[in-house]
């Protein structure tokens, strides 16, 4: 199958943003194993074009959808709480399927109005609320189209972070549990769904006999190291959702060696899917038990630590060239 993908103009973003918009995509390695899935990038003569889920592409699409000869693939780079609200412009008969970086287990989840994550936030978070009545015909054509792709743990980012931490022990831990994160907005998009990140640290600040490190960073990001350093440092990591359920966060702490503990998250079908209590420690969502489980792994340290080293070599298994290629030729697949 011969792949065509097409992108606006990103002379405005940062180099950084756009390898991130394309990634895995950039890769020769990837590249390589992809050819040997029968999947070639071309310029020319494709059998489908992929398009990444971002407002320039949404415009880009609609301007020039009419000189568009080929199905349409559209693959979201966003870890979005369930169908990413933009994506609703695609609904266009181009459009054959649509990569999401989780799905739900089961499709009907996608019917509710809001997100089993979105619904802990305040509503004036988000620019655009939700349409109570939806069209369901509609709906049902943009379930079908609806494909797993991959999540933020196949990013150029958590790559990084995985050659960044290879050597680095886990026997110099001194604080007992840690969050690093933005409060304040301003961030990426300046919408960030702040509310449930404020309600994990208002339940950190009331934790007793243990060794805690909160850091709020401000709009302008700390070092990517620095910020892998303080989970290097640290026993737990507590991981509110954001965006949507699939955080970032969660593999850096893993790969750093913290157990996580992160709000039910194993509703998701997703890859790498290090959600499961294979690998986590479910809290409440609210954050209510954050004390219980803090203690139950802190006195069971050994035995928790060993479901982080489970963990840490599930998502390099994942992120094989090999098994990212396997993964994407299983997404073409289904068109």
């Amino acid at each position: 199958m011969n792949v065509q993908i097409i992108r606006p103009d990103v002379s405005k973003k940062t180099k950084q943003w756009s390898n991130f918009m394309l990634f895995p995509f950039t890769v020769g390695g990837i590249l390589n194993e992809l050819e040997n899935e029968g999947i070639i990038i071309t310029t020319s003569n494709p059998d489908c074009v992929l398009i990444h889920l971002h407002p320039d592409s949404v415009a880009w699409f609609h301007h020039n959808k009419k000189f568009i000869k080929k199905p349409v693939v559209v693959f979201e780079r966003f870890p979005s709480p369930c169908f990413h609200l933009d994506s609703w412009v695609f609904l266009d008969n181009k459009v054959v399927s649509i990569w999401k970086e989780s799905l739900y287990k089961e499709k009907e989840d996608y019917f509710h109005y809001e997100s089993l994550s979105s619904a802990v936030f305040k509503a004036e978070q988000y620019k655009t609320k939700p349409q109570k009545n939806r069209n369901i015909s509609s709906l049902d054509v943009i379930i079908n189209k609806l494909v797993l792709g991959f999540n933020v743990g196949i990013s150029e980012k958590i790559f990084r972070c995985v050659e960044y931490t290879k050597d680095k022990g886990w026997n110099n831990k001194l604080t007992d549990v840690c969050f690093v994160g933005g409060i304040t907005g301003g961030l990426g998009s300046g919408i960030y769904p702040l509310e449930h990140r404020k309600l994990c640290i208002r339940k950190m600040q009331s934790l007793n006999g243990v060794c805690s490190l909160i850091l709020t960073v401000p709009n302008q990001p700390i070092s990517y190291y620095k910020y892998l350093n303080y989970y290097l440092g640290s026993k737990v990591s507590v991981s509110p959702w954001g965006f949507g359920e699939v955080c970032f966060r969660d593999f850096e702490a893993l790969l750093c060696g913290c157990i996580l503990i992160k709000p039910r998250t194993d509703f998701l079908r997703t890859y790498p899917d290090i959600y499961s209590e294979d690998f986590c420690v479910w809290c409440n969502s609210n954050f209510s038990d954050l004390q219980e489980k803090i203690d139950l792994v802190l006195n069971n340290y050994e035995y928790y630590l060993s479901k982080v080293k489970n963990a840490v070599n599930y998502i390099k298994y994942c992120m094989g060239y090999k098994n990212i290629a396997k993964q994407i030729k299983g997404a073409f697949s289904r068109l």
